[in-house]
């Protein structure tokens, strides 16, 4: 079929007109699979793009920070941070120029079918991983305020309450939860700050000096990949957006936030804390002051 535009003429056969169809009929579908009244706001997305990465991973972070010193810890933290940032703005502008809607679309369009399979599985693996991580976390803190509990009694407790939030459609129904858990966050990382800057001022002690070995740049590398947990939900969150490109604003200053309590917490409290060995620094602190009331509530 002859089609002229702007005084220029190309040819299309029906058949790529008929495909194109399909797709902006396909994609016009994908896009109404979010009712406008589930649509997230700008500040619903960002409210879920923090708590998504704003996770134990962190609690960990003055342990990487302590064993590779502050100061090759603030220049691999500046790195890895800008790549995830990077990448996760840069699946958003693919997602718009290409108008796919998930990781496996985006990337079936630039690598192929085996590629996006590829991509599948990693990203399972990923979110598994982490979906593990959580279950044993929560069913032994389960556990260790319910001694009568076996582990496997507990394990099946919280997995039946993880299965009722499972059965949410929409990632604006767990809103609620995100700004819970941002609060809880934020009051523990802010106690761990104001811990670390308090006994760098009273302790002589001296900061770790830079550790530049091939293992601690590995073990820190993995920490904050572990604690940038949050990457694989920039695209439904973005697909639950009813902003439009202003999305790409909302991604920066969310993880921004982010990235300001990661370096804080990890540089002030391992200042502080040099000595510290613990994956987590509540449970450093808790350790450290047993007869501190609020450590072992944080």
């Amino acid at each position: 079929m002859k089609i002229t535009t702007n005084g220029k003429t190309t040819y299309q056969s029906v058949h790529n007109m008929e495909y194109d169809a399909v797709n902006r009929h396909q994609f016009s579908r994908q896009e109404s699979d979010v009712p406008n009244h589930k649509r997230l706001s700008s500040l619903e997305s960002c409210i879920t793009l923090i708590k998504g990465n704003l996770g134990p991973g962190i609690l960990n972070l003055p342990h990487a920070f302590a064993l590779a010193g502050y100061g090759l810890g603030s220049v691999l933290f500046v790195i890895i941070a800008v790549q995830g940032i990077y990448s996760m703005w840069l699946l958003v502008d693919c997602k718009h120029r290409t108008e796919k809607q998930s990781f496996m679309d985006v990337a079936e369009f630039a690598l192929g079918r085996a590629g996006g399979r590829l991509v599948e599985i990693f990203l399972l693996i990923l979110q598994g991983g982490v979906c593990c991580v959580f279950l044993s976390l929560i069913s032994t803190n389960l556990q260790a305020a319910v001694p009568i509990l076996s582990n496997g009694e507990a394990v099946g407790i919280v997995t039946c309450i993880l299965l009722v939030f499972v059965l949410l459609r929409f990632i604006k129904d767990l809103v609620w939860l995100s700004i819970t858990a941002n609060c809880f966050m934020l009051l523990a990382i802010f106690t761990a700050s104001i811990a670390g800057i308090a006994r760098s001022i009273q302790s002589h002690d001296k900061p770790v000096a830079s550790n530049a070995t091939p293992s601690t740049i590995v073990t820190f590398t993995s920490d904050m990949f572990f604690a940038f947990e949050g990457i694989g939900l920039v695209l439904p969150v973005e697909n639950s957006y009813g902003g439009g490109r202003c999305f790409r604003n909302i991604l920066l200053f969310s993880m921004g936030i982010v990235g300001t309590c990661f370096v804080t917490t990890g540089i002030a409290a391992s200042i502080g804390f040099p000595h510290v060995r613990n994956g987590s620094i509540t449970a450093y602190l808790k350790q450290e002051y047993p007869d501190v009331l609020w450590y072992s509530i944080i």
